[in-house]
């Protein structure tokens, strides 16, 4: 995530040097995602058991779970798009058939 996020920050901050951006990285995000980490822990034990997130864990380590967690942001940009068109469309039919 942070990749896509840097990249966006860069085109509207073309000056900032690296070295700030590998500070913004390690000062910013990783302390942000750590803080993240700690509010998702309770609720990962509310519905796996420890087994279950070892095996999760396992899943994501693995050629199609790495392959999974890449493409996921680009399934959802694209899943997003396909349905919010659906949405538009389902929408007009509904109207219109309420017009009938």
């Amino acid at each position: 995530m942070y990749p896509q996020i840097e990249a966006q920050l860069r085109s509207s901050k073309p000056g900032i040097p690296q070295t700030k951006w590998a500070s913004i990285k390690k000062e910013v995000f990783d302390v942000e995602v750590a803080g993240l980490i700690k509010q998702l822990i309770p609720i990962y034990k509310k519905h796996f058991t420890k087994e279950e997130v070892k095996a999760i864990v396992a899943f994501y380590e693995s050629p199609i779970g790495k392959k999974l967690a890449s493409q996921t942001p680009l399934i959802s940009v694209e899943s997003m798009q396909v349905s919010q068109n659906w949405a538009k469309g389902l929408y007009g039919k509904m109207q219109a058939y309420l017009d009938k």
